[in-house]
């Protein structure tokens, strides 16, 4: 080492009794120069180097190394106590937080109720909120909220609707009709409630359902048919086709089984038309299917295969039998 080599020629120097300025020095380093200069002090001195020799040899490692430990451990207790103080500080601040902070504002989405309207001659179709699908008859309308809280879905229907319901076990299904109520959990069913007839026909396609009123409760299941009056008093339960009650919704006109006054309320409904009669319609009962598109001259002539004569002026039809 370069220390070594210095010290070796000090005491060279040292032992040729040379004196601390006769040393040559002119051709070290600086720092080799200072250290060369120090030792030959400190050897050219016997009471210097003596005290320094005492001085090391009273040198206690072992005092120097706990010295040393004491002050580590120190250091180590006041890291401790300092991460203390601020998990202590953090927790005081958040409980002054949870105190004295203002309480959450919690956005309740207020239900807008909308109505649907399907005009005479045209159908509407829609998606509910809940992911239900509703098919809208001429003539019809439905009441309905945009978003359903939590305990109900509940729609009001005038006309006539077909319902294919999403499941939600926890929030039945509702759709009134002036007094009666139709209640389900997840099925497909159509509800005829028109205000210009007597009576109003629920028919389950899939499913079940149960039909409440005033003064009766009925549960149905598929293809079966319950018809109430305007007053919800019972009028019959019969097994039904079911196709044929939801046949407007592919664009037929179906009146097998329907009274003459039926099928004339159909086709007001479906050719937007003003009819009057003079007959005694609920005596007459008829078979028979239109299909889609179908123009009205061939309901007309429809008619006439059967007797009932028609006479057509712009939006009026009158009906008349032999």
């Amino acid at each position: 080492m370069r220390e070594e080599r210095v010290v070796r020629s000090v005491l060279r120097q040292w032992r040729a009794k040379k004196t601390p300025g006769s040393v040559a020095v002119s051709k070290l380093p600086a720092d080799e120069k200072r250290l060369q200069l120090q030792l030959l002090a400190i050897v050219s001195n016997p009471g210097a180097l003596k005290a320094q020799l005492e001085k090391y040899c009273a040198f206690d490692a072992d005092k120097a190394y706990n010295r040393w430990r004491e002050k580590q451990q120190a250091a180590k207790r006041l890291r401790l106590w300092r991460s203390v103080l601020r998990c202590c500080a953090t927790a005081v601040l958040l409980f002054l937080f949870l105190i004295f902070a203002p309480e959450p504002r919690t956005t309740t989405i207020k239900a807008v109720e909308t109505v649907l309207t399907a005009p005479p001659a045209q159908q509407r179709w829609l998606t509910l909120e809940d992911g239900t699908q509703v098919w809208l008859n001429n003539a019809s309308k439905l009441r309905y909220p945009t978003h359903f809280d939590s305990g109900l879905r509940r729609v009001e229907l005038t006309g006539e609707a077909y319902f294919e319901v999403a499941k939600d076990i926890a929030r039945p299904f509702i759709v009134r009709t002036g007094k009666q109520e139709t209640k389900v959990l997840a099925t497909s069913f159509d509800v005829k409630a028109y205000p210009n007839e007597t009576i109003i026909k629920t028919t389950v396609i899939a499913g079940r359902v149960v039909v409440r009123s005033a003064h009766d409760t009925v549960i149905l299941k598929a293809d079966e048919q319950l018809r109430l009056d305007t007053t919800g008093r019972y009028q019959g339960l019969e097994q039904v086709a079911a196709g044929e009650a939801i046949a407007w919704k592919d664009g037929y006109l179906d009146f097998n089984h329907s009274t003459l006054q039926d099928v004339l309320h159909q086709v007001e409904r479906r050719y937007d038309l003003r009819i009057s009669f003079n007959i005694r319609p609920r005596e007459i009962r008829w078979r028979g299917t239109l299909p889609p598109n179908a123009p009205l001259s061939q309901l007309l002539d429809f008619f006439e295969a059967n007797h009932i004569h028609c006479r057509l002026s712009g939006h009026h039809l009158s009906v008349r039998a032999n």
